[in-house]
């Protein structure tokens, strides 16, 4: 599997609403042109208040990927192989986890 040449892909990831706007967040996983196997995607992670999430565990894909300062990671390949796996959450450390959801627009 390989993304186009020439083209960047950028999937958002909202966590389902929340009253308190710290405990929603919103996930982008781009895949840069030309991705194979071995590259990695880079994930950024922010709160709804636009704030770089500190730290925790965004599920996604099968995997459980460690978050820091709004980065997290994983391979092309890694997400090929857990793309059927449904969960979509932020664990966080002193908050209740937060599911989510894809995103079109």
């Amino acid at each position: 599997m390989k993304t186009p040449e020439g083209k960047t892909i950028i999937m958002t990831f909202h966590s389902h609403p929340t009253k308190d706007m710290k405990m929603r967040w919103i996930a982008k996983v781009t895949f840069p042109p030309g991705s194979t196997a071995e590259t990695v995607l880079p994930i950024t992670i922010v709160d709804g208040e636009d704030l770089p999430v500190e730290s925790g565990v965004f599920e996604f894909a099968g995997q459980k990927l460690a978050v820091k300062d709004g980065d997290a990671s994983m391979t092309f390949a890694q997400f090929v192989a857990g793309k059927h796996s449904v969960p979509i959450w932020l664990h966080r450390d002193g908050m209740k986890p937060v599911p989510g959801v894809p995103t079109f627009g």
